[in-house]
């Protein structure tokens, strides 16, 4: 009779203890949000960075402006019209060999006059020309024929004025002098007319943008077009910025200003939004409890003065032992040999939820 009751007492504590085991449905692991994947961005054509515009923790959308590359700016070097050829996004090496140039300007004045001094009045005073001074001119066979005009090159006996008023002709004999009574001790010598030509603009690698219209009149010192290294691809021109491919967190930025990149070159590493995700490391004793496409819960004990609660689905479980004991300390550290393994939860997430934040996922029943 002791003998059976010891039995039945032995059994019944044996009950006893693995009750809680096989009553237990659920588990409660640790986790925290991390990104299972990243979007690097990459510069779309060569260039020097020139601005920051994100950086990194900052949220972004497709298509936001996140590194500014500088252009190179091609000025008008005269006042005149302006005639422009290709389109943002072509080769300005291409639109040269064809055109001859991206942009010509025709300059206000439309003539100018290679001078002689040869026909100049015999004083030494004639013998020294000034660039840039100002002369006025008078046709040699027609002497109504008058204007004014300025040095603009000096070369042994021979200058170039640009006619700046007056009319005058093409192929026009004109004579040149110092004062505005035209006498004959001014004169510093005779040239014909020619027609001024265009001033080409050409430039190195892609066009970015013109900054003026074909035909628009334009001032010395204006800009024409800007240009970037490089070529884009397909000549399909997507600006000086580079934008970001995806909507994300901004995990970090490999430029910085003053940097010169080539195109292709890494410039900003993106978490997206849809990579977000819990990871947990799970014991083998704990993994029953959880299969690829359960349901969890996901608390977030610290987001708030309340503990914020979402749905989650267990997206993937590894299956290799590359998990640790998250509440292991230094001193646990290789005292056991149960395996851990890396859960990866989808969730809903709300505006606050930050990468490295701590979570608490709960199996559903």
């Amino acid at each position: 009779m002791k003998k059976l009751m010891s039995c039945l007492i032995l059994t019944a504590l044996t009950l006893t203890l693995l009750l809680p085991a096989a009553l237990a449905d659920s588990v409660t692991v640790s986790g925290k949000v991390v990104s299972t994947e990243s979007e690097i961005v990459t510069a779309p054509i060569g260039g020097t960075v020139s601005k920051i515009i994100q950086t990194a923790g900052t949220h972004v959308s497709a298509g936001d402006p996140l590194v500014t590359l500088d252009t190179t700016v091609v000025y008008a070097q005269e006042s005149g019209v302006v005639r422009i050829f290709g389109a943002p996004g072509d080769q300005t090496e291409s639109v040269a060999e064809r055109y001859g140039a991206v942009a010509y300007v025709e300059p206000d004045y439309s003539y100018t006059i290679s001078v002689s001094t040869k026909y100049a009045y015999d004083d030494e005073n004639n013998r020294v020309i000034h660039p840039g001074e100002s002369v006025y001119l008078k046709g040699y066979t027609d002497v109504k024929h008058t204007g004014r005009g300025i040095v603009t090159q000096v070369s042994g006996s021979t200058f170039t004025v640009e006619i700046t008023s007056g009319s005058f002709s093409s192929g026009e004999s004109v004579n040149v002098f110092r004062d505005s009574a035209y006498t004959a001790a001014s004169r510093l010598g005779r040239g014909s007319v020619a027609h001024t030509d265009p001033k080409a603009y050409t430039g190195e690698g892609s066009i970015v943008r013109f900054a003026v219209e074909n035909g628009a009149s334009v001032k010395k010192g204006d800009a024409l077009f800007e240009t970037l290294t490089g070529e884009f691809d397909f000549l399909n021109m997507t600006g000086n910025q580079i934008t970001a491919t995806a909507s994300g967190i901004i995990a970090s930025v490999s430029v910085a200003p003053g940097t010169a990149i080539e195109k292709g070159a890494s410039t900003v590493e993106i978490y997206p939004d849809s990579a977000m995700r819990i990871e947990a490391s799970v014991s083998e004793a704990s993994l029953r409890y959880l299969s690829v496409g359960s349901k969890v819960t996901v608390e977030f004990p610290y987001l708030r003065d309340d503990t914020v609660t979402v749905s989650g689905t267990v997206e993937r479980i590894s299956f290799l032992a590359d998990g640790t004991n998250p509440d292991a300390t230094e001193e646990d550290a290789g005292s056991t040999d149960e395996a851990y393994y890396l859960v990866y939860v989808a969730f809903n997430p709300v505006d606050e939820i930050r990468y490295g934040m701590s979570a608490v996922i709960t199996s559903e029943n």
